[in-house]
């Protein structure tokens, strides 16, 4: 019987760039666990719904990032076995973090 492998996912873009996984490839990341994850809260809509339990009093003109955000941020934080916020200091600035959590800027830096 022929086995049929799968070569790799297409996960769309992120900072206007085409995010993939190719098994044939070098391994470029070893955080590419954070992509299935997000396809698979994209399709749950999971973290935006809860963020929606979440009443925001801060002033929403100075607020850089939102609650959904920082949720994201928060929950994949813990995914990637970083559990002290501490950790978020230094993950602020992971592209694939970034990506992950919804920073549609890649200069722009996550909360810490």
């Amino acid at each position: 019987m022929k086995q049929s492998i799968q070569a790799g996912f297409d996960f769309g873009n992120g900072f206007g760039k085409k995010l993939t996984v190719d098994f044939a490839g070098p391994t470029v990341t070893s955080d590419g666990g954070l992509l299935l994850l997000k396809q698979t809260e994209t399709k749950l809509n999971l973290l935006c719904r809860l963020a929606f339990c979440f009443r925001d009093v801060r002033d929403p003109t100075r607020v850089q990032h939102s609650v959904a955000e920082r949720l994201s941020q928060r929950v994949f934080g813990l995914a990637l076995g970083d559990e002290d916020l501490n950790d978020h200091d230094r993950l602020r600035h992971d592209p694939s973090l970034g990506a992950i959590a919804g920073r549609t800027d890649q200069g722009a830096s996550l909360a810490s």
